[in-house]
């Protein structure tokens, strides 16, 4: 139950983790977050932040038992750079990313309401695309109320809180990584290593939705669109998972930006878990990437829709506020 409720926890924030494993080709990356896409890992100077509106759309009554009901959610993301120094001595300037979604809501079985007050926050320490966005160390802290089942007992046992952070330390090498695990209301917490064996790429978790700005999207045709696969460990099912990224379309998207209505070209990407209980795909979609003098925008994720577990709805994150670094 509990590693059960955690994913669903976790993909509020980001995707979900998926099951089953394979040899995946490393991906091609731009640093793609800048003006200047020619960037390697000169990131001195890296300052972004990014704000989100998260949006709730309801199901309808596909769920018969008991229902939800979001209020408007804030999800923000920071990018900087940082001297990072490894177990042998050496030092590094790599990546810095920080996140937090914080959201309100209630969930209502017959008369009995409960409501919640949810937080997810990450901090991601991770490498230049000069080394494939590689993870280095990553915590992430989940206080989350899911339901427990598509059918509950009763109203009281509709929905449970689940408040824990997980520490993740990444082999230089990226031989193994070491998950701690405390939960808050616990004194004793669980430290498990997980070899990696990668031969592609592999990223944090937390690293997913940013990684696919580094990404090229393009396509000829319906049957020769661009697919990317990558290798990411799933804490909750506790080995190294797959995920692919696939173009889906094209478009010119309209929305609101720091005050100012904006229409740009925009690629929609899907992002879908490999293997058995693999779930509903997210729904991403980017700036489109400009060849040619500076990158305005940077790839940045302009939203992201993802389904919510029991047929109760999905998720919107929709950009509403950004600074990028001047670079």
């Amino acid at each position: 139950m509990k590693k059960r409720v955690a994913l669903l926890a976790t993909a509020l924030l980001s995707v979900s983790l998926l099951t089953g494993c394979g040899e995946v080709a490393k991906v091609s990356l731009a640093a793609n977050w800048y003006g200047d896409t020619s960037i390697t890992n000169a990131i001195n100077g890296t300052e972004e932040t990014l704000v989100y509106d998260v949006t709730y759309q309801s199901a309808g009554s596909t769920n018969k038992y008991y229902s939800v009901k979001y209020d408007i959610g804030r999800y923000v993301t920071k990018l900087t750079n940082d001297i990072y120094t490894w177990d042998d001595g050496s030092k590094e300037e790599v990546y810095k990313l920080e996140s937090s979604l914080t959201i309100s809501g209630a969930y209502t079985m017959d008369e009995t309401s409960v409501a919640f007050d949810d937080l997810i926050t990450s901090v991601t320490y991770f490498r230049p695309v000069t080394a494939n966005l590689t993870p280095i160390y990553s915590e992430k802290h989940v206080r989350s109320t899911s339901p427990t089942a598509l059918v509950p007992e009763d109203a009281e046992h509709m929905c449970v809180t689940y408040d824990y952070t997980n520490y993740i330390v990444y082999e230089k090498d990226l031989s193994k990584a070491t998950v701690t695990t405390k939960w808050t209301n616990s004194d004793t917490p669980t430290v498990k290593e997980y070899a990696l064996g990668v031969s592609g790429s592999i990223f944090d978790n937390e690293v997913l939705l940013f990684a696919g700005r580094g990404m090229n999207f393009t396509s000829s045709s319906s049957s020769n669109a661009t697919a990317y696969t990558a290798s990411v460990l799933g804490v909750e099912v506790g080995k190294v998972q797959t995920v692919k990224y696939a173009y889906s379309s094209a478009q010119n998207t309209r929305f609101m930006l720091n005050g100012s209505e904006l229409e740009i070209p925009t690629k929609t990407v899907t992002l879908s878990l490999g293997g058995n209980y693999a779930g509903a795909a997210q729904t991403l979609v980017y700036a489109d990437k400009v060849t040619t003098g500076v990158n305005t925008y940077r790839n940045v994720l302009i939203s992201m829709k993802t389904s919510l577990s029991y047929s109760l709805g999905s998720l919107t994150y929709t950009l509403v506020e950004a600074s990028f670094t001047n670079k």
